[in-house]
């Protein structure tokens, strides 16, 4: 019995130090129910530029850099995303557009990736990839997280 009070109180412990490391990275993401900035991008196949949200549809939007290790393994998770928003994946911090264009390539990614640049990056407060917000409805920030996500992750993130 004593052994099982151990674990459970190392388990606290190793949960609270995780809850705390993710608050102490998330804290300078844009503030939860403040106004999500909006910005018309080229859409990286098609060129042609679109909002990276739309009032009255509930979007996630996944920012990535092509050189990072994490987006590459997490950025499939996009596809099984299903219900009720949009995905909007947007490439940040990339040399060129034939460098986000490779990185997608071997990804087999549904969601439409946008183009952004420093401005979106620093409206966003972006400072790590993978970032994901989700803006609700009404364009308000619903909820923001960065690092890894697995599909449940995603899912839990995007309410659903």
């Amino acid at each position: 019995m004593k052994r099982i009070i151990r674990w459970g109180g190392e388990f606290l412990l190793l949960a609270l130090v995780v809850v705390g490391i993710m608050f102490w990275q998330e804290r300078n993401l844009l503030a939860s129910e403040s106004a999500s900035p909006n910005f018309q991008l080229p859409n990286l196949t098609t060129n042609v530029p679109e909002p990276l949200y739309q009032t009255g549809e509930r979007t996630l939007v996944y920012f990535f850099a092509p050189w990072c290790s994490i987006c590459r393994v997490s950025m499939g998770n996009l596809n099984t995303l299903d219900g009720g928003y949009q995905v909007k994946a947007v490439a940040l911090s990339y040399q060129s557009v034939d460098e986000v264009a490779e990185f997608i390539e071997d990804l087999d990614v549904t969601a439409p990736v946008l183009l952004g640049h420093d401005d979106v990056m620093r409206r966003f407060n972006i400072s790590a990839f993978p970032t994901y917000y989700v803006i609700d409805e009404q364009g308000l920030i619903a909820s923001k997280s960065m690092g890894y996500s697995s599909e449940i992750g995603l899912k839990l993130r995007a309410g659903g």
